[in-house]
């Protein structure tokens, strides 16, 4: 097997969408929602928005399932019985 290093796999961080702290939920869900629709067309390598805060220093990252925590308070004990590899 081709040896290979993680800078040949991994996603920039500049090819990332980026979002503020401040941002609704909802406004959230919206730009995750364009995430997905441009990972299903080859546009986006990911599939969450980085999170900055004032200054743009990141501060977290934002996923489909994170917001789907928020909405469901019993998801996350789902998902840990299911196993975080099988979603």
């Amino acid at each position: 097997m081709k040896s290979c290093q993680v800078k040949d796999l991994m996603v920039p961080l500049r090819e990332y969408v980026t979002i503020p702290e401040t941002m609704t939920l909802l406004e959230a869900f919206t730009v995750l929602k364009d995430i997905q629709a441009g990972f299903n067309q080859k546009r986006f390598l990911h599939r969450a928005a980085l999170v900055v805060d004032e200054e743009v220093r990141f501060v977290g990252k934002l996923s489909q399932y994170d917001v789907i925590e928020a909405l469901e308070p019993n998801y996350k004990g789902m998902r840990d019985t299911m196993g975080r590899s099988s979603i």
